[in-house]
């Protein structure tokens, strides 16, 4: 139903993804809703159907339906509770509940003056997650609590074989990247969260092994 691919990312990071699927062979629609489901075939609101021997369907972010029991919250179209610009779940009358606060996917946050939430990714909940952690602290000694402030940070997608991804510079703008450039920085992202788990030293021992792996690997499956 978007006009462009990743559209929660800026235009240039959506022409690279759009362009590399294309690349693939892969016929893009836009603007059109699924009006039906059937095996081997979907129904469009436009009357035009698109047989298909698989199909996946991807229908973006919901929050899990057990929020609904929950009695006292407003949520928005996507099941999201709301919460307010420092992060306070919105209950009646557009009121936060002091104590209770939401993060992540699960919470719908609207910048001040801004009637689009902040988009479910996961460098914004883990900037929520911090700026959340030091608001409760301040909580401690007094201090007023500070509304959330977003900082896209940049995006990666891996199709496979290929990495896109863009960077944001000075004056609202954005590089792309693809190639060494893009993968090198997806293998160093990947590598930080898997540290994260299991630690830096477990991490550099699993990227070598893996190195080792790949260098006596023959470039064809033999048998005999």
């Amino acid at each position: 139903m978007a006009d462009r691919p990743l559209p929660g990312s800026p235009e240039t990071m959506s022409t690279y993804a759009r362009l590399t699927l294309e690349a693939y062979g892969v016929v893009l629609r836009f603007g059109v809703e699924v009006s039906a489901v059937a095996a081997g075939r979907v129904t469009l609101a436009d009357g035009s159907g698109l047989a298909a021997d698989m199909i996946v369907w991807v229908s973006g972010i919901k929050g899990p339906g057990v929020l609904r029991s929950i009695p006292g919250l407003m949520f928005d179209r996507g099941d999201r509770i709301k919460v307010d610009p420092t992060l306070r779940v919105v209950g009646a009358q557009d009121r936060p509940i002091d104590g209770l606060f939401a993060i992540g996917d699960c919470a719908a946050c609207y910048p001040e003056g801004s009637e689009r939430p902040i988009p479910a990714t996961a460098q914004a909940a883990h900037q929520q997650a911090a700026h959340l952690a030091r608001s409760l602290r301040r909580d401690t000694t007094g201090a007023n609590r500070a509304p959330f402030d977003y900082c896209y940070l940049g995006t990666l997608v891996s199709f496979g074989a290929d990495v896109i991804g863009d960077l944001p510079i000075p004056y609202g703008r954005c590089i792309g990247l693809s190639g060494l450039a893009a993968r090198s920085a997806y293998d160093a992202l990947y590598r930080g969260h898997l540290a994260i788990c299991i630690g830096w030293l477990r991490t550099t021992l699993l990227a070598l092994s893996n190195r080792m792996r790949r260098r006596a690997k023959p470039k064809i499956k033999l048998r005999w």
